[in-house]
């Protein structure tokens, strides 16, 4: 009896240590909990550091895109501030991977679905970025998240494809970010 006590106490202890920690320790995978409770978040968008990738990304055009991006977002009320002194949050982002080819990878499964992904002649873009938003007061990162855009069309040129992944970087990094959590049904 002593031992199913003991192993009874033994299992709630570790249950309640691995389910109880402070959620705010942990960096999050999306911040829309946190900040939409708030009335307005400043907000710092560091400038991108200009990278060695060849071809060069347009990390100016990327900073613009993601400053008005925030700026437009109905469900977070972002105000873009000029420094980290003045801000809630910081926004870090490093662009680790920057491509464009006229010819689409093979990335689809199946008989049909590869032969008309063979048949078919579609520019593709790819875009990968590590973002940081980190708590401005009190420097802890907040989140981390490791991101890839990408995009196929036809007739993309490699000057349009710069606009246009930078244009979906932002969309997907504020979506997985700041996005409202879809609600999970389960059976």
């Amino acid at each position: 009896m002593k031992k199913v006590l003991a192993l009874s106490a033994a299992f709630i202890f570790i249950f309640a240590v691995l389910f109880s920690l402070d959620s705010g320790a942990r960096v999050k995978d999306n911040l829309y909990k946190d900040l939409s409770k708030r009335g307005i978040v400043k907000t710092y968008v560091a400038p991108i550091a200009e990278t060695a990738i060849e071809p060069a990304p347009d990390v100016k055009l990327l900073h613009k895109i993601l400053e008005n991006q925030l700026k437009t977002r109905m469900t977070i009320n972002f105000n873009i501030v000029d420094s980290k002194d003045m801000a809630d949050i910081i926004i870090n982002c490093e662009v680790l991977e920057y491509f464009w080819t006229e010819d689409d990878p093979l990335d689809t499964w199946g008989a049909v679905a590869m032969a008309i992904d063979v048949a078919k002649k579609e520019n593709y873009s790819r875009m990968e970025a590590l973002f940081t938003v980190t708590n401005a007061k009190n420097g802890k990162i907040m989140l981390e998240e490791k991101l890839r855009a990408t995009i196929t069309d036809d007739g993309m040129s490699e000057e349009d494809s710069i606009s246009m992944i930078n244009e979906r970087m932002a969309k997907i990094f504020i979506r997985k970010c700041f996005g409202k959590p879809k609600n999970k049904l389960t059976p």
